[in-house]
């Protein structure tokens, strides 16, 4: 299909939000893949640099 440069391997939501969230970022939207595949250029994330942010 499409080559993307930064290919990420297959693995669930609920394991990608815990990555993201473990290296301070929120998953805003996900589009998947296959199942349970994503790649880095369809993932939109915001990072909570900002002390005062709800966690």
């Amino acid at each position: 299909m499409s080559t993307a440069p930064h290919n990420l391997p297959c693995m669930s939501v609920p394991k990608l939000q815990l990555i993201l969230k473990s290296r301070g970022f929120t998953l805003m939207q996900l589009k998947t893949q296959g199942v349970g595949c994503f790649q880095s250029n369809v993932l939109l994330f915001s990072r909570n640099s900002d002390p005062g942010k709800i966690k």
